[in-house]
C-alpha cells in the first residue's frame, strides 16, 4: 500500500520542497557538493554561517517566511 494512499492531503509545491531540503540535510552528500550546500546558504546567509553550514540547524532555525519565499 502506498503510504498516501488513504490520505486526503495533497502535498503542496511548497511541502515537497521542504521534503526535499530535509532529505537534502540528511544526506552526507551536500558536505562535499557545492551544489549541494548551495539552497541551505540561500535560505539565509547569516544563519548558514551561524550554524557552522549545517544544513539540519539551518532548515530547524530558519524564518519559516523565509521558507515559505524560497519554496
Amino acid at each position: 500500500m502506498d503510504r498516501h494512499e488513504g490520505n486526503a492531503h495533497t502535498m503542496t509545491d511548497s511541502e515537497r520542497m521542504l521534503e526535499s531540503l530535509n532529505e537534502l540535510a540528511h544526506d552526507c552528500w551536500w558536505s562535499w557538493n557545492e551544489i549541494g550546500r548551495r539552497p541551505f546558504a540561500m535560505l539565509d546567509p547569516r544563519l548558514w554561517e551561524a550554524t557552522r553550514h549545517s544544513p539540519k540547524k539551518t532548515l530547524n532555525r530558519c524564518d519559516p517566511s523565509r521558507l515559505h519565499i524560497a519554496t
